[in-house]
């Protein structure tokens, strides 16, 4: 699974600008399955540019994902640009994982059914899919790219909910609750940064909407830090244990919620809250 979108906000570069190399497995499986053998489903239902939703961002193929927690990514080219183009539908989507412009699976999919102009790809984790992608005949559909296929809409549930096996392919990192169960990256995830930008020392943790930044060589410059990155601070004795962990690491906050600490079994890091966006093009 690749690099989703690239953001421009600290929280939303969680999302990842990573590694975009072409990954050695096929993503489709339905290279010799004949188009017109396909089911007819309804991909009419029009996608709405800049909504907040990701599911009306989407439009029909919203209603091919079964999501746990809610649509987590949803859009189409007029929001991103081209997203995988080639001269057909298993080239398009080839494309599209190689460019790692979302962050989907790269394996998995398969093309479950088709109407005029459109066929539907889906990745399924135990018979339920978790993200589905149209690639459009630009001949039929109006898409902005000079090839024959490419990506007209997607949808995705949280990466939580894609199979544990592709977490080690994602620039994403998932937590887990005191219970080891997975937690939604919508309520926390952590990032490295992006290489191509220098930031790839830092790291960017989100948690309920607030992000926090461990800068160790403050390649960041503390730009709008609220305290300096510390990475061997004491925890406070009022701190609040969220329960959440990841890979030996567990997360505490302070009482006033504008610092992390990171807490390992070499000690504790006190990452700072920004009241600065941070774009990295």
């Amino acid at each position: 699974m690749r690099a989703g979108v690239c953001a421009a906000v600290a929280v939303a570069l969680l999302a990842g600008c990573g590694d975009s190399s072409p990954d050695d497995g096929a993503p489709g499986e339905q290279s010799d399955t004949p188009l017109t053998s396909l089911p007819l489903v309804d991909l009419s239902k029009p996608p709405v540019a800049n909504d907040p939703d990701p599911s009306v961002r989407a439009g029909a193929v919203a209603a091919f994902v079964d999501c746990n927690y809610g649509v987590y990514q949803g859009g189409w080219t007029s929001d991103f640009g081209p997203l995988g183009s080639g001269s057909g539908p298993d080239e398009a989507l080839t494309d599209m994982i190689d460019s790692g412009a979302l962050g989907m699976p790269d394996q998995g999919f398969v093309a479950v059914g088709r109407d005029e102009g459109r066929v539907l790809y889906t990745y399924e984790v135990a018979g339920v899919a978790k993200a589905a992608l149209v690639i459009a005949d630009s001949t039929k559909v109006e898409l902005d790219t000079d090839d024959e296929w490419a990506i007209e809409t997607f949808a995705t549930c949280d990466p939580a909910e894609f199979d544990p096996s592709t977490d080690d392919e994602s620039p994403r990192e998932l937590w887990q609750d005191a219970a080891g169960n997975r937690v939604p990256s919508s309520v926390i995830t952590s990032s490295r940064g992006p290489e191509h930008c220098g930031w790839e020392s830092a790291t960017f943790l989100g948690v309920d909407g607030q992000g926090y930044i461990s800068d160790p060589q403050d390649v960041l410059d503390g730009r709008g830090f609220v305290a300096p990155f510390d990475a061997d601070a004491e925890l406070p004795s009022d701190a609040i244990n969220t329960g959440y962990q990841q890979q030996g690491r567990r997360l505490w906050l302070s009482n006033d919620r504008l610092i992390a600490f990171v807490v390992t079994a070499d000690g504790v890091e006190a990452w700072p809250s920004s009241t600065e966006e941070f774009g990295c093009a």
